[in-house]
């Protein structure tokens, strides 16, 4: 939609989402519901053109970081805070974490507020991890796995293992002991 000029530029953007889209809480989508809104638009062509092109069509499924993300009236928005506001009636104020991963699943189910840290804590593991589980290197120098976590934000070493199950049980029992959710290392 960022070809449509808004007649209303002060509008509160929250007023504008709540009359053009609609969220689906089932599945996670959004859809446009243009008709029913002329006086968002400076004329009768623009305002056609975007029926023809946007309603009752799916919103906001540009993808931007893995995302799912669009424009209305040029400004820029992210599908999954777009469907908390539309389901909650407030934008949120922290982070939006994916439960189980996938940033483009917007069910509500699957969306839950996060600090920075939570959300850290519910990531997938690296593609340059070489261990199979997150916070488990092999040392090459010294022959040993190494194990470590975050905990606010600092690295924390754990401790030098032989074993690479030894390296795993003890990284495992520390995600439980500093609250990472359980999805926290997946491979998707």
């Amino acid at each position: 939609m960022g070809d449509i000029c808004y007649k209303n530029p002060d509008e509160d953007l929250s007023n504008i989402v709540r009359r053009i889209l609609t969220y689906n809480h089932d599945d996670g989508s959004l859809i446009w519901c243009i008709r029913g809104n002329r006086e968002f638009f400076r004329s009768d062509a623009s305002y056609k053109r975007s029926i023809t092109l946007f309603h009752s069509k799916p919103a906001l499924v540009g993808l931007s970081d893995g995302y799912h993300c669009g424009e209305v009236f040029s400004k820029p928005l992210l599908a999954h805070r777009v469907s908390w506001f539309l389901y909650y009636g407030e934008w949120p104020d922290s982070y939006i974490d994916h439960i189980d991963g996938n940033r483009t699943n917007n069910r509500i189910t699957n969306l839950r507020l996060a600090t920075r840290e939570e959300n850290a804590r519910n990531a997938k593991i690296y593609r340059t991890n070489t261990s199979g589980k997150s916070g488990v290197a092999w040392c090459k120098r010294d022959k040993i796995w190494n194990a470590s976590i975050s905990i606010k934000g600092v690295r924390t070493h754990l401790g030098n293992f032989k074993r690479k199950e030894d390296a795993i049980k003890c990284r495992e029992d520390a995600e439980k002991k500093y609250g990472y959710h359980k999805n926290h290392g997946r491979t998707i």
